[in-house]
């Protein structure tokens, strides 16, 4: 089970950037909450650094999300600047050569481009003393981290898309299917799902086949090599194909 870690920035005495009658900490939040449902309906495992306006500090929060073992760290916030023309949203990713959390942020640039009405200003990444990653979330986390920044709060006509439940909830719906796209789940539509069929008897002698429990995946590996060129090789082959591949490296 994917192990998601959900960071609604700032909070308590931190507001964040506060414009357009918004304060960022409770956008934050807010949106932070319909992705944590849609991912856990999708079976993932969720946990966020704050479920209300408590205060804490950056290195607790990536110190908790080490200990807990995230696959990845998902940091929501929005932007600010002082030129009120500055609008659209952009995600940051870490500067690392290979790094995974650019994989994730391209999933989610994708899925934020196709859902929302923001202004597309891509996938990002920032580097601090020693060439080492300048934000912190993603210096200090060991999982794949991406910080993404879903418009400007000093924007108006990014204000009045993020202000109501309706924004809210498609950029929830965006950050969730990258990020569901990013372990190779499908998106499944929320909502009741329709009765399925009854099963035809089975016939006499036989016992009937058991449906498949809710919530069940199944996973297809193609294959596991030493050399990290055969597994390249057979992912490349795999792309041109159609599929969407990815390799992970694992220590035995």
């Amino acid at each position: 089970m994917p192990k998601v870690y959900l960071d609604p920035g700032h909070g308590g005495s931190d507001p964040g950037a506060v414009g357009n009658g918004l304060v960022e900490k409770d956008i934050n939040l807010a949106i932070a909450r319909r992705v944590r449902v849609h991912l856990a309906r999708h079976g993932l495992a969720v946990r966020m650094s704050r479920t209300g306006d408590q205060t804490r500090p950056l290195r607790a929060r990536t110190d908790e999300a080490n200990a807990w073992g995230a696959d990845v760290y998902v940091s929501i916030h929005c932007n600010a600047y002082v030129d009120e023309s500055a609008n659209g949203f952009e995600v940051w990713h870490s500067v690392q050569p290979g790094s995974r959390s650019r994989i994730l942020a391209r999933s989610l640039v994708q899925w934020l481009d196709r859902l929302t009405p923001l202004a597309n200003r891509g996938a990002r990444s920032r580097a601090g003393r020693g060439g080492r990653d300048y934000y912190h979330v993603m210096r200090e986390s060991r999982m794949p981290a991406v910080i993404v920044e879903r418009g400007f709060i000093t924007n108006r006509r990014d204000a009045r898309y993020l202000g109501p439940a309706s924004g809210q909830a498609q950029v929830a719906e965006a950050i969730a299917r990258g990020v569901l796209e990013y372990f190779g789940r499908n998106w499944i539509p929320a909502g009741p799902r329709a009765e399925e069929p009854a099963a035809p008897p089975a016939p006499a002698g036989q016992e009937a086949e058991q449906p498949e429990p809710r919530g069940v995946w199944y996973r297809v590996i193609i294959g596991s090599f030493r050399n990290q060129a055969n597994a390249e090789r057979l992912a490349r082959r795999a792309r041109e194909a159609g599929f969407d591949v990815w390799i992970d490296q694992v220590r035995l």
